[in-house]
């Protein structure tokens, strides 16, 4: 399999939707200069151009550390609320090779289930903190938002590559890449 993009790798019955975790990280990586640009320029179009500081100490780094965790259990819990008790539990850990710590489904579920839980983390751990530091004028809660943005940014290319699927189609986690394989009956 290549690593140039979403791969439709149609079969009668799995249908492949994902990339290369490496490319996911790569994507990721370019992502953060338009959320920083964006989220420090309103900051200081708010706050005035000397207000924006951010001081990283241990405390932020011990932060940071607890809200990637906190990252992929909300992966999790999200996708066991929205399941509709389908039997399928998550398996978390990290992938050591491209630095990836990751939630995963052992099983199939809806597509507007794992949408939930795919978005999760992205929404609660960065757009919330990113509005609200905007919002308090906090460079350090604007900062952790911005930080986990481009933490979720992996998330959202995944739910870019099933944008056009109805609701209802089933979806397992791919066990090795980011994104998912649809199940077609």
């Amino acid at each position: 399999m290549s690593d140039e993009g979403p791969e439709t790798q149609a079969s009668s019955e799995i249908e492949d939707r994902s990339i290369s975790l490496l490319k996911a990280n790569l994507l990721a990586a370019a992502a953060l200069i338009p959320v920083l640009l964006i989220g420090v320029g309103l900051f200081t179009l708010l706050w005035g151009s000397g207000s924006y500081t951010f001081e990283m100490t241990w405390i932020m780094l011990g932060i940071f550390i607890v809200g990637v965790v906190v990252h992929e259990l909300l992966h999790g819990v999200g996708w066991q609320l929205a399941k509709l008790a389908e039997d399928v539990t998550v398996k978390y850990g990290v992938k050591w090779a491209v630095l990836t710590p990751y939630a995963h489904l052992t099983g199939p579920i809806r597509l507007h289930a794992y949408r939930i839980g795919t978005w999760l983390p992205g929404v609660v751990l960065g757009l919330v903190p990113l509005v609200l530091g905007l919002a308090v004028g906090s460079g350090d809660v604007l900062t952790f938002g911005i930080t986990f943005t481009w933490a979720a940014a992996g998330d959202f290319m995944v739910l870019w590559t099933l944008r056009d699927l109805p609701p209802d189609v089933r979806v397992e986690d791919h066990p090795d890449r980011a994104g998912a394989r649809v199940l077609r009956s």
